[in-house]
């Protein structure tokens, strides 16, 4: 992230006299798309889900293709389309200052946009453990960028920072209907101190984008509010322990998730692409029979029925969907982590309480310190994770106890590696 900060702050031009107008009209064109881009996902998620719960075999049959089309999709019209996205975002702000367009244009453009969005949706379609929030980031930072060029034909290296940085901030902010999260993210995961010089086009864009998809989906919580969720200094304390626990989850997911992508390149080269692929389309495939399908999906329906309905779950549930995610990622199509891992950090939360024989409005509040918890420590954004929960559950009166456990993550996480997935990720790019 210092690399990031360094490359920003070493221009000495101020950012003046950039006209609002392109940012409110690309603030309205993502929220739109984010929108669209959102119904269409929940759909095809759900027939992934549905089609192996109603028929194994014919999803056996099935997704094995929608996966290859999704990774060949990819492969062959934008590289710089696969994953998550906020890599590239991190890479290409990072590049920004560079006047030859053409790499930054392979980062971030229409091409990358309408790659993503078909070969997520695709993947989303064979079941694939996948969130579609990543992918909206990188999204909107390509829409920005490009309605930026179209609009302000000769962009300064500070211009072209503000769109990809306001883009980034106001897919997230539709993606989770979040736009304090979109704002705080691209403090704290883009840009920190830079931010300062162009926050008004930040927020015009954050707030028209995040008015455009509730215009489109309404005004709603991502996962819904617990019901008289109490808070007490027993709570308080043991913030601590969900911070510190779903903190190492987090790091360890996204060390493996490193880890396991330089193996993947490595072991093509034995095995050939074609092994690689059937090696982890079993693997998915046993992780989704083992939990009955459960590992499927971004997971927001488990994450709703462990925080409102206090679903119980099987510690097993917990690495299954791990592995599953890391799996779903491997193949190189287009899909989020961020949904996921919101996931995993609930029901680390929830089987936590359960492990404690704690009461139903106990276990509410642990499935959400388990979730900023693992997003912290996967991130290692902890005021992101923090906001973000916030935001999408309306449970100000857990603030304290969520606060405690990001940052304890975040200390936790640095135990484990200096630097997020996310960072040694976009690096990659770069190189």
């Amino acid at each position: 992230m210092g690399l990031i900060l360094k490359k920003i702050q070493s221009g000495t031009r101020k950012l003046t006299n950039i006209g609002n107008f392109p940012f409110w009209c690309a603030g309205a064109v993502t929220g739109l798309a984010a929108s669209g881009y959102a119904l269409v996902f929940k759909y095809a998620a759900n027939y992934g889900h549905t089609l192996f719960l109603n028929s194994p075999r014919l999803w056996w049959g099935i997704a094995p293709i929608l996966f290859f089309c999704s990774v060949y999709l990819v492969k062959r019209f934008s590289p710089e389309a696969s994953g998550s996205g906020i890599p590239q975002v991190m890479a290409s702000i990072l590049h920004s200052e560079n006047s030859d367009s053409t790499w930054l244009n392979r980062l971030l453009g229409l091409r990358v946009a309408m790659v993503k969005v078909a070969s997520s949706l695709l993947a989303a379609l064979a079941g694939g453990t996948i969130g579609r929030e990543g992918p909206t980031i990188q999204i909107g930072a390509s829409l920005f960028t490009w309605i930026g060029k179209k609009m302000k034909r000769d962009l300064t290296a500070e211009e072209r920072q503000a769109f990809i940085l306001a883009g980034g901030a106001a897919g997230l902010a539709a993606a989770f209907n979040t736009p304090l999260g979109g704002i705080v993210f691209a403090i704290e995961e883009l840009a920190r101190d830079a931010f300062r010089a162009f926050r008004t086009s930040v927020l015009l864009g954050v707030i028209v984008s995040g008015v455009a998809a509730q215009w489109v989906l309404g005004s709603y919580l991502y996962l819904g509010k617990p019901e008289s969720l109490h808070v007490d200094w027993i709570s308080i304390g043991f913030s601590l322990l969900l911070g510190a626990s779903a903190g190492a989850a987090g790091a360890g997911f996204g060390r493996v998730l490193f880890y396991s992508m330089g193996k993947v390149n490595h072991l093509s080269s034995k095995i050939g692409m074609l092994g690689v692929f059937i090696l982890l389309m079993l693997i998915t495939g046993a992780c989704a029979f083992l939990t009955k399908g459960d590992s499927l999906g971004p997971g927001i329906e488990q994450i709703t029925h462990l925080l409102l309905n206090q679903q119980s779950i099987e510690w097993w549930m917990i690495p299954l969907r791990f592995i599953s995610t890391v799996t779903s990622y491997l193949f190189g199509s287009a899909g989020g982590i961020f949904s996921p891992s919101l996931t995993i950090g609930a029901e680390i939360g929830r089987w936590i309480a359960e492990l404690l024989r704690l009461n139903a409005n106990d276990s509410s509040l642990f499935v959400m310190l388990g979730m900023v918890g693992f997003m912290s420590g996967m991130s290692y954004a902890p005021f992101t994770s923090l906001v973000l929960v916030l935001e999408m559950t309306d449970c100000s009166n857990a603030i304290f106890p969520m606060m405690l456990s990001a940052v304890t993550a975040l200390e936790v996480a640095h135990l484990i590696h200096p630097h997020s997935f996310y960072e040694r990720a976009s690096r990659r790019y770069l190189h």
